[in-house]
């Protein structure tokens, strides 16, 4: 099976801009690694697009989220595709 092109939303490219952000306010290092391994996890997913929950809140087996403490990546598969939609914080409500 081919691997699966990643794309990030606008939102979900927002939600990284803003989790970067927020964590170089007390330690920019921190926020490069945090930011690395949202990355490196998503990357993952290219050639393991199922391997993710399906999120509590929407019980759709379209909509999919990996873990990575303390953050929340949803994402949904589209074909050849793995569509990033947002990266929450896990304490967010979802809606």
């Amino acid at each position: 099976m081919p691997k699966k092109k990643l794309k990030w939303t606008h939102l979900a490219i927002e939600d990284m801009n803003n989790i970067k952000r927020t964590i170089s306010e007390d330690n920019p290092s921190a926020a490069e690694n945090m930011i690395k391994t949202i990355r490196n996890k998503v990357e993952r997913l290219k050639d393991f697009p199922t391997s993710g929950r399906v999120v509590p809140e929407f019980q759709s087996p379209a909509l999919r989220e990996v873990i990575v403490p303390p953050y929340r990546v949803v994402y949904r598969v589209v074909s050849s595709e793995i569509h990033i939609l947002r990266v929450w914080h896990s304490k967010q409500e979802i809606k």
